[in-house]
């Protein structure tokens, strides 16, 4: 099961969206503190800041969708004897981290709009862009195993 390539790449998505948790997303900077924009919300050090409110229900939906790709990518690592229901699985979960990568941007330019602050983001906004590779790679290495064994299979 992890002997294969694909299940590597699988692991190293599960684990960022794992991390993707404890990490900030981006960081505003003004001249009275910081503000974080993290899967939770935003968060502020000190009061007195801009403030910024985001919608619960959006934080909900990212913890959401971060969540299922933890789940899914775990799952789909499980079902390694079933490649056409893998090949599934990550097709399901490259339109998840589509959504996520969106999400993330459209939030943290609506949060620039608001405020007028241009974010620094942190290493959590990278996370779903690796993901995103990682998944791509899965996905040829699993197609070509699946060629493999129908190749194989023919030589019978």
């Amino acid at each position: 099961m992890i002997q294969r390539i694909q299940s590597l790449f699988l692991l190293i998505v599960t684990i960022f969206a794992v991390l993707l948790f404890f990490v900030p997303l981006a960081k505003y900077y003004q001249e009275t503190g910081i503000f974080t924009l993290s899967l939770t919300g935003v968060s502020s050090a000190v009061t007195g800041l801009v403030s910024v409110k985001i919608n619960m229900w959006l934080s909900i939906a990212m913890m959401a969708v971060t969540g299922a790709i933890a789940a899914l990518s775990i799952w789909t690592i499980l079902a390694y004897k079933e490649r056409k229901k893998q090949l599934t699985f990550i097709r399901i979960l490259l339109m998840l981290t589509i959504v996520l990568v969106v999400i993330i941007f459209a939030l943290t330019d609506h949060i620039r709009k608001l405020t007028g602050i241009t974010p620094e983001y942190g290493v959590g906004v990278y996370f779903p862009l690796v993901s995103l590779a990682m998944l791509i790679l899965a996905q040829r290495f699993i197609k070509k195993d699946d060629e493999l064994v129908r190749s194989a299979d023919r030589l019978r």
